[in-house]
């Protein structure tokens, strides 16, 4: 829920606007600013903020604005049904809606993280936050679900300086949402998922992600960017990744759109091969037990690396060319996925046995 969205399009509400909005409208006809005689101060955002009553109104002037909410409809700061007071710490307030069962709402629309209030709360783990106000005491609108389908809105406004020390000021029941509940098994969950055979790494935290390698962390971003596939399996726009608890404790795995998968893999250990013939080594294929695997070139100086990562075969390199094993030989593959020729002379295949040193 957007601030334009719960503004101009409330659940169950009926607005009529007379002439242009100015002001604020809250609850029990308060505004969010300290005074409502008082203009919006001007900020990063401007979004202002109304809050359900049975009949609010706010005037400006000659400008004014009604909102009329049936009483059946929302269920607004009711005591009987939530753990929430006035005036009390964000901080417990969400502890206490944990524990009866309310969680972050993240389906929707992403968090506005062009806000610099919503980009501070999001970072620091508040994954419930929506939008921020840039008025008065620059309210912020939390949103939770229950299993009922229930959409719980808490707006928590600060006082001093101290953007993630607020408190509650209001907060409604929607009963009748278009939410979609989502099951335990086809939630994303929250981890460190692999491709298998790589130090690359993608991490899930609340509706946030980021990637990671030995380089280190990657900022973070919404995990509105990411593709829910099965459980455990995730897709981020170009590649699979897999919950790493869900690996295979042993052999060689890789991730695909059907989860972890285990490569059968042709040896264990350091192979030579030469396409061009002779007694030189040419190159070598290292392949460990979980997969990870190694190719190089040796020269009569030095020695690189043309290959690092997971096993799969055909071997695809950075260019596009490769490597196919085929029982104990192996060809070199072209950018076309065809088998190179020419190694040893004009149309033969490039081919060579793989053997130990």
């Amino acid at each position: 829920m957007t601030w334009k969205n719960w503004v101009s399009r409330p659940p169950a509400f009926t607005v009529s606007v007379v002439a242009g909005l100015v002001g604020l409208i809250t609850l029990g006809c308060a505004s969010f600013a300290n005074d409502s005689e008082q203009q919006p101060t001007q900020g990063e955002n401007n979004s202002t903020i109304a809050t359900p009553a049975e009949n609010v109104s706010a005037n400006k002037g000659e400008n004014n604005s009604t909102i009329t909410t049936p009483a059946e409809a929302i269920s607004a700061n009711a005591p009987e049904e939530m753990p929430l007071e006035k005036d009390m710490a964000y901080m417990e307030a969400r502890q206490l809606l944990r524990q009866q069962g309310w969680r972050p709402n993240l389906q929707g629309e992403s968090p506005n993280l062009r806000d610099s209030s919503v980009k501070e709360l999001f970072e620091l783990g508040y994954e419930e936050i929506k939008d921020c106000s840039g008025t008065g005491e620059g309210p912020c609108l939390f949103e939770f679900i229950n299993e009922k389908g229930e959409l719980l809105v808490v707006v928590a406004t600060t006082r001093g300086d101290e953007n993630a020390k607020r408190f509650v000021k209001s907060w409604w029941i929607e009963k009748e949402t278009n939410i979609t509940q989502q099951s335990s098994s086809n939630k994303i969950t929250a981890g460190l998922y692999w491709l298998g055979g790589t130090d690359q790494g993608l991490e899930v935290a609340g509706n946030r992600y980021r990637y990671y390698d030995e380089g280190g962390t990657k900022p973070w971003k919404s995990i509105s960017d990411l593709k829910y596939i099965t459980n455990g399996v995730v897709f981020d726009g170009e590649t699979y990744w897999c919950l790493s608890t869900l690996a295979p404790q042993n052999g060689a795995t890789a991730c695909s759109a059907k989860g972890w998968t285990q490569e059968t893999l042709p040896f264990v250990g350091t192979k030579y091969f030469n396409f061009l013939g002779g007694s030189g080594t040419g190159r070598t294929i290292t392949i460990k037990d979980d997969g990870s695997t190694i190719v190089k070139i040796l020269g009569t100086v030095s020695t690189s690396v043309i290959y690092e990562g997971k096993y799969s075969n055909p071997l695809i390199f950075d260019e596009g060319d490769g490597l196919l094993i085929k029982g104990d030989k192996i060809y070199e593959l072209k950018t076309d996925g065809q088998v190179a020729k020419g190694c040893k002379g004009e149309g033969t295949l490039c081919e060579s046995v793989l053997y130990s040193p």
